[in-house]
């Protein structure tokens, strides 16, 4: 097939969608497919560059037009946070210990259906040996003058593990920060620097695996350009955080885009720093992490980050020019050390 005719073809699917913004094509898989040589693939992917439908350097090429990915939409009806937060909780606290109650086999049917009165799952959790700081934050984030609400805001004990539950159950991961690496991606020694006070159960990477693998997507982590010029934290303990974000690039579990000095972000945005979506158990679960976490579920309470979220997307640079600003800023904090992803 010609240099046209195979351009042609890829235009149609990056237009159609087939080939989102952001994907990866790689130049000898398309000469694999349309029977063509390198050089003739080659050809039809600089046309498409040229008409700004690709970017290609280095590291390969990516669409930067045409549609975003299909993103789960917040359902009517949706669980509140409380019951899904709690339920996620409990489907994991059941399975921690010998458990003389039945655990909580599907966290799905208990966010919709009946959770257990407070004086039951007292006697769940201390049969489940859960620790008594963690029960008591449980407890409160299940009081009943809390399950209704559409907005929450968790900050008792254990709040942290509470929100990383529901980012390892998710299929789907979308976050934003203007300030500081988000908590998922921590490594050890920036997480003692922002936090020097461990969390109730010490640090554990959230985000490590490709979520593919279980049918979800890979995690998506937009950063505005000011936490790379900007660190909280040490320069050492800075340059090793932003190499593990490359790592994680490299072995597909992390789409890493960078927001320019250009691109400005929702100004609500700033004033919050760091929020996400998660798409878990077939809903979205917004969360905006501060001295806490603040969750919203259903679609009037989520549409203002989700929109927030497109938009920072749409404005990021595309994932090679992200990563080279990434290695940019390695060597400004460590330029004794070096940006490789190995």
């Amino acid at each position: 097939m010609s240099a046209d005719a195979t351009a042609q073809t890829l235009r149609d699917r990056i237009e159609d969608g087939t080939h989102p913004r952001g994907s990866w094509i790689m130049v000898h898989e398309v000469a694999e497919e349309f029977g063509a040589t390198i050089p003739t693939a080659s050809d039809a992917l600089t046309m498409l560059a040229s008409a700004n439908l690709l970017t290609r350097g280095r590291r390969g090429t990516y669409v930067v037009r045409g549609p975003l990915p299909a993103r789960p939409a917040p359902l009517e009806g949706a669980p509140t946070p409380a019951r899904l937060v709690g339920a996620i909780a409990l489907a994991v606290l059941s399975n921690q210990g010998p458990p003389t109650h039945s655990p909580v086999s599907s966290s799905v049917e208990a966010a919709y259906g009946d959770l257990p009165t407070t004086s039951d799952l007292a006697d769940r959790l201390a049969d489940w040996r859960v620790d008594e700081k963690r029960a008591r934050g449980l407890l409160q984030l299940l009081a009943p003058e809390k399950l209704g609400r559409v907005e929450l805001k968790d900050m008792g004990p254990g709040w942290t593990d509470r929100l990383a539950w529901c980012e390892r159950a998710a299929t789907q991961l979308r976050y934003v920060s203007s300030t500081i690496i988000p908590r998922a991606f921590q490594t050890p020694a920036y997480a003692a620097a922002i936090a020097p006070r461990p969390t109730s159960s010490g640090w554990e990477p959230t985000i490590e695996r490709d979520r593919r693998q279980n049918g979800g997507q890979p995690t998506t982590l937009i950063l505005d350009n000011a936490v790379l010029k900007r660190p909280t934290v040490g320069p050492t303990a800075t340059a090793e955080q932003l190499r593990h974000l490359l790592r994680l690039g490299t072995r597909g579990a992390l789409r890493l885009r960078v927001l320019g000095d250009a691109a400005a972000l929702p100004v609500f945005t700033t004033q919050v720093g760091a929020f996400q979506a998660i798409h878990v158990h077939g809903q979205l679960l917004y969360a905006c992490e501060t001295s806490g976490v603040t969750y919203r579920t259903g679609p009037l309470a989520g549409t203002p980050w989700e929109m927030a979220l497109d938009e920072a997307e749409q404005c990021a640079m595309g994932r090679q020019d992200s990563a080279v600003a990434v290695e940019d800023a390695i060597r400004r904090f460590d330029p004794l050390g070096q940006a490789a992803t190995a």
